[in-house]
């Protein structure tokens, strides 16, 4: 079972490219409190901690900053199979049928 969510996943990303939890809550029309509730989620359930507090601003851990860039990928692989169902719901087919007359060579296929 995983440990954290797609959406908590995308909040810390938030956080990240926005520099803040104000500015985060800005960008993706959440309040700040859900956003830094869904970060501290992700941070116990990960036994990590991610930013570190210099004021107003968060900085990233190292180990956060290794989290960030695999966030980034699963977020975008996220997107990818959204797409793929997007495609299939639409019918656009999985497969590719190729037709070749007997007189092409089968080896050059």
């Amino acid at each position: 079972m995983l440990k954290a969510t797609l959406e908590q996943w995308r909040m810390f990303k938030a956080v990240v490219e926005a520099g803040g939890f104000n500015q985060a809550a800005e960008q993706v029309h959440k309040s700040q409190s859900s956003i830094h509730h869904a970060v501290q989620k992700l941070e116990h359930a990960l036994d990590l901690t991610l930013f570190l507090n210099e004021g107003r601003r968060v900085t990233l851990t190292e180990a956060g900053e290794l989290m960030y860039r695999r966030a980034c990928f699963l977020l975008e692989e996220a997107h990818k199979v959204e797409s793929v169902a997007s495609s299939l719901t639409s019918g656009i087919e999985t497969y590719l049928r190729v037709a070749a007359d007997s007189m092409f060579p089968p080896q050059m296929l």
